[in-house]
């Protein structure tokens, strides 16, 4: 198994002043407000019919995205931010503070190769190592039943030069449509309650480890 190109470079992080504010989605038309306060009435109006809400959001997570510690996308986030305020007319700027160690997924790429060749959907956990910009190869496994933190420091003290899967195995690889479409209404059963098993042993091993990382 290989994967190729993770970039790992110092960006300096800076925050906005400004907090950003926006209003609650437009409520149901039956909803009113009661009071007779017109500043309350007026910042009522304001949530239920002039509501950047979608727009913002938008924009924010759905344009640019993930905002990793000292990453491009929060540099990204942070002077759509400062463009925000200033375009309403609120004064914002962005200030050092500190000097973090910033880290990109970039591109990567993983295949199975043996017993078969196969490309694999897979990522890397935040703030792994790169690979240099060259191809990887090793063992695969996957994390055993942890039951201490005694056993987790064990098992990593055998999987040098090994990638290691950090997400539960699969009973099946078959798509959930298939199992639907194809498999009786017993074997759907059994197959969502195997998964639902796995899932949940996988979940007490990982706490069993008492690692905070990640």
């Amino acid at each position: 198994m290989k994967t190729m190109h993770i970039r790992l470079r110092p960006i300096p992080f800076v925050v906005a002043l400004a907090t950003l504010l926006v209003a609650t989605p437009r409520a149901v038309d039956a909803q009113r407000m009661v009071t007779d306060d017109p500043v309350l009435q007026q910042i009522w109006d304001q949530a239920m019919n002039n509501s950047q809400f979608e727009t913002l959001g938008t924009a924010l997570l759905d344009s640019i995205g993930p905002r990793l510690t000292a990453s491009p996308g929060i540099e990204r986030a942070q002077d759509w931010a400062v463009k925000t305020f200033q375009g309403w007319g609120i004064e914002a700027r962005t200030e050092q503070y500190g000097t973090w160690e910033g880290w990109d997924r970039g591109v990567s790429h993983i295949d199975l190769v043996e017993p078969r060749v196969r490309s694999l959907e897979g990522r890397i956990l935040a703030w792994s190592p790169g690979t240099g910009g060259e191809p990887v190869e090793g063992a695969v496994t996957y994390l055993p039943t942890i039951d201490s933190p005694a056993d987790w420091q064990a098992f990593l003290g055998t999987v040098s030069g090994t990638w290691v899967m950090m997400s539960y195995p699969e009973p099946t690889c078959r798509a959930d449509e298939q199992w639907t479409e194809f498999g009786t209404r017993a074997s759907v059963q059994a197959m969502a309650q195997a998964r639902q098993q796995a899932e949940q042993a996988w979940n007490v091993s990982l706490r069993a480890t008492g690692s905070t990382d990640g």
